[in-house]
Formats: C-alpha cells, structure tokens, sequence
C-alpha cells in the first residue's frame, strides 16, 4: 500500500478541501468528478501532486496496486453508483473509503457485497464542515480491522490534532464509524437548538450584541465549545445591506440533510431513549411549517421573559449534559446490540478538536467514560443533575408562562424527572394493556408474569 497516494472520487466543497489538505500534507492525489471542471482547477492550482482523471478506469490505472480510494459523493444512490463504476478495475487488496455521511446499515451491505471481490470497504465519518475538511478534520474510520493499519497513516496525517494527538481512532467493525458520526450529528442538532432556545430567552429583554457578549464570557470558562464561540460571532454580525443585525433578516427555517432523523430513527429501533436529540430534529421540522405557524401565531404582547443570564447559563449546562450523556448512552447500546466493542471514551476524545461538537466538556466525558460507559451512572453527571435542576426548572417555568418554545431544554427536564421519580404512571399502562390485550403484568416483589380478569371483578 502506497500511504503517499489516494485516490479521490467527488472534488465538491469537502472533496476539494480534502484533497488541498492531503497534498498540503505530502500524500498525492489522483482525482476524478464528474463534472470536470473542479478536476481542471485542481490541476492548475496544484499541478505536481495533483493528477486529473476523468474517467474511472483512468482513476483505477493511474493508482499503484493495493488501490486506496475515498469518495467524497451525496449518501444513497451515488455511492453505489460510484462504487459500481470502479469495481470492475480493481482487484484483491484494493480499499475503499466512504467519507460521506452513509446511513450504517447501507454501510454494512455493501462491506458485504465487496466481501467476496476481496476489497476493503471503510465508512469513514467527517466532521469538521469545510474548514475542517481542509485545516483538519474529526474522523470516525469503521470497517475491517486488518486493514485499517494501510490507512491509519493517511488519515492521522490529516486529521486535526489535540494535545498532538490525532482525533481519528479505529472505530470498529461494521458500520460503526458511519453509527457514530449520525450521533455525533444527531447531538450537534441538538446542541444547536438548545443555543437557539437560550437565544430566544435571553433575546426577550436583550440585544444581539448583549447575548453575543454573554455567550464570548460563557466560552471563556467550562461551558466553552465551537458552536457557542460560532454563535457569538453570528450575532455581532452586521447585515450588509445595512439593515442593522444579519440574524434577525435570515428566515426562521432551519433545514437537515438527514442524519438527525436517522438518529432519532436508531433510537426507537433500539428502544433507547434519546428523546432531546429526536426533539432537535423536530423542532427543525416544526420551523418548515411556515403555512401553520402564520396562522397561529400569537400576536397579543405580555410583559418579556426576564431570568437571570447566570440561571439560563446553569440550564443551559445541564441541557447539554443530558444531551451528551443520552448520545453516548446510544453509542453504548449500539455497541452491545451490534457487537462493536466501542470505546466511549477514546471517542469522546477525537470529538475534542476538527469537529463541530469539540467543546472543553469532552475531556470531562472522556475521562468520565473511563470509569463508567454510561453517563448517566456517573457520580459527577448525579451531582451536576441535584446542582443544576433547580435553573433548568426554573427557565422552563418561565418559558412556558411566556410562550416561548424550548423542546430540548423541556425535554432534557422531563428527562431527568422521570429518572428521579419513583412513580410513572408505567403501571397504569401495563394494567390497561392486561385489560384490553392480556398483556399481563408483575406485581411487586414477584418476577412472575400474570393476567388478571379484570372486567369479571367489576362486574
């Protein structure tokens, strides 16, 4: 295997950067796209390392034998169709890379169609949008262990680094990078909404420039991560057609390429309970129902919501600690059902830099990880619970007095009181399943299952 070449299939926005970046780092490229020209700019601009192909067969011939491919192409049809194109001009030995955001079942079948042609077949999740791409990004490899020392050089050569220590490990098997890489997205659409619910509170009584100098104060300390510092920035912006704030002349529609939904899908596949996550999803869905929120928009005005900036901070915090702690909690699940034997904490510790979730709070889940996979078991995630939820109560009291929506951060609320409750009403339900479907249930104390007549001893 020749780690100092690749081939690179797809020279879109990621494509290109991850080309720049490879050729930045002294690995050729040979790259093909369908369209020609980003190959044709990519050989002017780099003509040394960078070899223009414009078929596939080009591509596959212009490579030394064993072949390392990425293709950076739109998750679904494409990819099997990419993968159709060069099949028939490679040979045993040969590694293919998924860079794309691949749903990890589609991952799994085709690592079991290449099985018998003797290629390598990888799902390689990125995270790190465009500057990550080209700067260094976050990667979650997943496929064949035996293979994954031909192409551990090239991807910790161009990763981004933390502490100097690469952020891409062997995931697993299977489709386990591309599993972890959708809950990697599925936590950031999350940590994005519960940023805009705390916006939308904190916007009640004060300015964009206001929030976005509490926000720079909140990333000097231990809430800080990429998206918050993002965030601020967004709105100091001015917009440039002099209309005062940029943010507040931008459509309130959010849109999704996906992966949010697939982790909500997960979810209820495997019967976890990753309801904040889903609730991000849906609040974006929400936002697309333009026709119906006009007609039900409130138009009276009540006085504002007024909190403490420090009491939304506290909220904000737990928020984001039920997030990443019911993330991580599906990765575990994953693991056990799937086999992959994950490693939470080596994975928390990639996402620390390149990616868009890296936030200081990792090297606590990191090192947390280490002595319990799930976090929620965690002595410190308890004390941060018996800390914090009297803010996160106190915010969503308040948001509901005021009409102002926080699904996540009323979730990661109603989360943690059904942990804390000692009744759920969950005994009602299985009584009324007996009723109606003799379901059967346990009594207290029993392990035994047993139906009981229940309309025979009304009558």
């Amino acid at each position: 295997m020749n780690n100092k070449q690749i081939g690179l299939v797809g020279l879109g926005v990621m494509g290109r950067s991850l080309a720049i970046n490879l050729m930045n780092h002294g690995i050729s490229v040979v790259g093909y796209n369908q369209s020609k020209a980003p190959t044709e700019t990519l050989k002017k601009g780099y003509p040394d390392t960078f070899t223009a192909c414009f078929t596939d067969e080009e591509l596959c011939n212009q490579l030394s034998t064993p072949r390392m491919i990425l293709f950076m192409v739109p998750a679904g049809k494409p990819v099997d169709d990419t993968i159709a194109a060069l099949k028939p001009f490679l040979a045993p030995g040969d590694i293919l890379m998924d860079g794309g955001n691949s749903f990890f079942h589609d991952t799994e079948r085709r690592q079991q169609e290449l099985l018998s042609s003797g290629i390598h077949y990888f799902g390689v999740g990125i995270s790190g949008g465009e500057k990550g791409a080209l700067l260094g990004p976050c990667m979650m490899p997943g496929g064949p262990r035996e293979a994954y020392d031909s192409i551990k050089p090239v991807l910790e050569a161009i990763a981004a680094s933390f502490e100097q220590q690469p952020c891409v490990t062997y995931i697993g098997p299977g489709g386990s990078g591309h599993y972890v890489k959708m809950v990697h997205n599925g936590m950031e659409y999350a940590e994005m909404q519960a940023i805009a619910e705390v916006y939308l509170a904190l916007k009640q009584d004060h300015t964009n420039e206001e929030i976005a100098a509490l926000f720079e104060q909140w990333n000097e300390g231990e809430s800080k991560s990429y998206l918050l510092g993002i965030t601020a920035d967004i709105l100091k912006e001015q917009d440039p057609e002099g209309n005062g704030s940029l943010l507040d002349e931008i459509v309130d529609v959010a849109h999704n390429k996906g992966t949010g939904r697939w982790t909500g899908q997960q979810a209820l596949e495997q019967e976890y309970d990753a309801s904040v996550l889903l609730d991000a999803y849906l609040a974006r869905a929400v936002s697309n129902l333009t026709d119906l929120r006009s007609s039900y928009e409130v138009t009276e005005q009540g006085c504002p919501l007024r909190l403490e900036p420090e009491t939304l901070h506290r909220a904000y915090d737990l928020t984001r600690y039920v997030i990443y702690a019911q993330g991580f909690g599906l990765y575990r699940n994953a693991s056990m059902k799937y086999s992959w034997n994950l490693d939470l904490s080596g994975i928390a510790a990639i996402f620390r830099a390149g990616c868009i979730i890296q936030c200081r709070l990792l090297d606590t889940l990191s090192e947390q990880l280490k002595q319990n996979d799930d976090l929620f078991m965690t002595d410190w995630m308890m004390e941060q619970r018996n800390t914090l939820l009297p803010s996160l109560r106190k915010v969503i009291l308040g948001s509901v007095q005021h009409g102002i929506p926080m699904p996540v951060m009323n979730g990661a609320l109603t989360f943690m009181d059904q942990l804390g409750s000692p009744l759920l009403g969950a005994n009602l339900i299985q009584a009324q399943r007996d009723y109606f479907g003799a379901h059967t249930f346990q009594r207290i104390g029993s392990e035994l299952f047993m139906h009981h007549d229940w309309e025979h001893s009304i009558k």
